[in-house]
């Protein structure tokens, strides 16, 4: 069965937007108020006036846009029937299908860290008319690529609707997908000077599986099976790393699917979308799902306490289909 994720804009915007507006009317009062001289005080209230107008012209804009954004997914989103095999929109609408491509990163500047994002959208084909997404037009040949701060890659198939009640609403679509190793299964171990750990692993319908297991307990704290993953995208490099196993004493199996088990159909307006709300949509911490665009190893790791990890990696190579 599919399975629908609507994305919705944030309402923290609305919050942000009356937080400035009050902040704004406190300043005014506060300048005007140590404004004794009267040509000071009529230049004054020019200046803020003329400031106020554009704060709230600004404000204005984004409350209409936040509204109509919203208004367009929830109404799109309530005529959706999901089937097996198709999403139905109940209405015809115009369509481009490309891939949507969406990056996030973390900037410092001084004491305070700000989200940077930006997304792209690649056509492929001239707009068509459709009532009906149909899963068996895509290919599940997509990344996503997400640390658990909202750094990293989605690249992914979709529609782009064109139609003026539901400008650039995206209908991004994951499906499931059948990796192997290109070998039947694959081993690791790490070995110090007191500990030895090794893992086994299998990949099958895009689901690793397989053990991690301490062979001898020295120093190291814990061992831990790490999936990495490597990709340079636009001019940036991005490097996630995700603990899919870890172990104390003796052993343990695990489980890691690199896929969804079924088709995802994701609605989300195109100056929404974020890989942090990708990640929050997709309920995960790290989220390193397709493996298309990359580069992916596997990392087994002794955890030393007050001492640098010792670990060795091995490529995941895989066939797809």
């Amino acid at each position: 069965m599919t399975r629908l994720v609507v994305i919705r804009e944030s309402r923290a915007l609305v919050y942000v937007l009356v937080f400035a507006l009050v902040m704004t009317v406190i300043v005014n009062l506060a300048i005007l108020y140590q404004a004794s001289v009267v040509l000071e005080y009529i230049m004054v209230k020019l200046f803020l006036g003329v400031f106020d107008t554009l704060v709230f012209l600004g404000v204005i804009w984004m409350l209409y846009r936040y509204r109509c954004r919203t208004r367009s997914i929830e109404e799109l989103s309530s005529r959706v029937l999901v089937g097996d095999r198709e999403v139905k929109l109940q209405s015809i609408v115009g369509v481009e299908k490309g891939f949507v491509e969406t990056t996030g990163y973390w900037v410092s500047t001084g004491k305070s860290r700000s989200y940077h994002y930006k997304t792209w959208f690649t056509s492929s084909t001239p707009v068509q008319p459709i009532d009906t997404v149909d899963l068996e037009a895509f290919d599940n040949k997509y990344t996503v690529l997400i640390d658990r701060d909202g750094t990293g890659v989605l690249y992914a198939p979709c529609y782009r609707i064109v139609d003026k009640r539901f400008k650039d609403v995206l209908l991004i679509v994951l499906k499931p997908c059948n990796l192997k190793l290109l070998s039947h299964s694959l081993s690791i171990s790490v070995v110090s000077e007191r500990d030895v750990a090794e893992a086994s692993i299998e990949l099958e319908d895009g689901v690793l599986r397989g053990s991690v297991k301490r062979v001898i307990s020295g120093r190291a704290r814990s061992v831990r099976l790490e999936l990495c993953g490597r990709l340079e995208f636009r001019k940036r490099k991005y490097s996630i790393r995700k603990v899919i196993a870890r172990v104390e004493h003796g052993s343990t199996f695990f489980e890691e699917p690199l896929c969804p088990k079924e088709p995802l159909v994701v609605i989300v307006h195109r100056g929404s979308l974020t890989p942090l709300r990708i990640l929050k949509a997709l309920n995960k911490k790290v989220a390193i799902l397709g493996l298309a665009y990359g580069e992916y190893r596997l990392r087994l790791v002794l955890d030393i306490p007050l001492g640098r990890d010792i670990y060795k990696e091995i490529p995941l190579q895989f066939t797809r289909t």
